[in-house]
């Protein structure tokens, strides 16, 4: 998928239907710097309010400003993510994952809380809870 949308892009740099496909492409195969590079020039290219692939877009950017250490950007586009796709665990994760990284432990432990209540037995939100725990009350 990687060569064909290279090669299609070489055509017509701005088809979002082959950008698209070349950041998923990056995003399995862990080139999370040409993820970020690839979804953002489909977002400068997509000029519709409706795009209904923006909820995945956003977490791919999430998770590889993650990846990346860019925990700003990272909160950004995962906050974007779960704003166009409500209830989403990972995103609550991900997001606990992000703010705790940033020191906003409390903000963190609150999705991690979050993460527990859609899914009880998820290991990675109650070791996150147990490991924050002291920032429960504040």
């Amino acid at each position: 998928m990687e060569k064909i949308s290279l090669e299609g892009l070489n055509i017509k740099p701005s088809d979002i239907r082959l950008l698209k496909n070349l950041g998923e492409a990056y995003f399995f195969q862990n080139k999370y710097a040409k993820t970020v590079d690839t979804f953002e020039k489909y977002l400068k290219y997509s000029y519709q309010t409706n795009d209904t692939y923006l909820p995945t877009l956003y977490y791919y950017l999430g998770y590889s400003y993650l990846q990346l250490k860019s925990y700003y950007k990272a909160d950004i586009a995962m906050s974007m993510a779960q704003h166009f796709k409500k209830n989403n665990i990972l995103h609550y994760i991900y997001l606990g994952q992000i703010n705790e990284q940033l020191d906003n432990k409390k903000k963190a432990y609150q999705f991690f809380q979050t993460a527990l209540k859609m899914d009880p037995n998820n290991s990675t939100a109650q070791e996150a809870l147990d490991r924050l725990k002291d920032f429960a009350e504040q």
